[in-house]
């Protein structure tokens, strides 16, 4: 997340990975409202230079505490209390959602979207909505309701689009993991902007689009993260079949974690097209 150049200077615990806080907050060691109080306070100190996440939602992640109560909070899959992000394409009940447009800002749904269902109920915490363009249409994030996201490298430089806002606050340390969608790079390409990291999955990985478009596959929900374990975590947490979401697909038997293991030790495969 940081440079040699720019030494992180947040909260100690927004520098950690998402697994290394999901294990302390499995183990009891950071409580999820120690987890809530860092995320906000970096989202203080850094908003204001880069705009990445325009719409906050503190008191409801703190909210959402009391739920975690009871949950499968040991599964390998899970996030235990870990505070999160999502692109404001994607509902959140009781959050405006704005798609960026000025004719749905403060526009608050009442239901959220499958996947934030999905999420919330794995022991994620919503800690605010993140900037795109218009529609998500653009490969830079600015849009008339929040203005532009910029780069958290360079400020005079933009984040990338349309998941700008999401790679800029992982990037930025606002928080470990964030929800991104990709039509045409929107998960790729603004990771490649600021150094973290986008998969876009395999149609139906994690669930499918908005409702209106159920049945399409070109646009999908994906993980944002720092790291390639990180990623993994957090693809782990969206996956699993859902009767909303026509095209989403069982979990795999194995947690894509699990994939990981030994990985350091083998060989790099390179794929390229001529």
């Amino acid at each position: 997340m940081s440079r040699p150049d720019a030494p992180f200077t947040g909260p100690a615990l927004c520098a950690l990975s998402a697994r290394e806080m999901v294990a302390r907050l499995r183990k009891g060691e950071v409580a999820p409202e120690e987890a809530i109080a860092a995320a906000a306070a970096r989202i203080d100190a850094v908003e204001p230079s880069i705009n990445a996440m325009p719409t906050r939602c503190t008191e409801r992640a703190g909210a959402r505490v009391a739920a975690l109560a009871g949950g499968e909070r040991g599964h390998p899959a899970w996030l235990a209390g870990l505070p999160i992000a999502i692109k404001d394409l994607t509902n959140v009940a009781g959050v405006p959602t704005s798609f960026g447009n000025t004719a749905l800002a403060g526009v608050t749904p009442e239901a959220s979207d499958p996947l934030v269902e999905r999420l919330e109920a794995r022991g994620g915490l919503v800690m605010g909505k993140t900037n795109t363009p218009e529609f998500g249409a653009g490969g830079n994030t600015t849009n008339a309701v929040f203005g532009p996201t910029r780069n958290p490298w360079n400020i005079a430089l933009n984040a990338g689009g349309s998941s700008g806002g999401a790679a800029a606050a992982l990037a930025a340390g606002e928080v470990w993991l964030a929800h991104g969608s990709d039509l045409m790079g929107s998960l790729r390409t603004p990771a490649a902007h600021c150094g973290v990291l986008g998969l876009r999955p395999a149609p139906g990985r994690c669930g499918g689009g908005p409702a209106a478009a159920s049945f399409l596959a070109e646009g999908l929900q994906g993980p944002m993260a720092r790291d390639v374990a990180d990623l993994a975590l957090f693809l782990d947490a969206m996956t699993g079949w859902d009767a909303r979401m026509p095209l989403s697909l069982e979990a795999p038997a194995q947690p894509f974690q699990s994939t990981l293991e030994g990985a350091e030790d083998a060989p790099p495969r390179i794929a390229f097209a001529e």
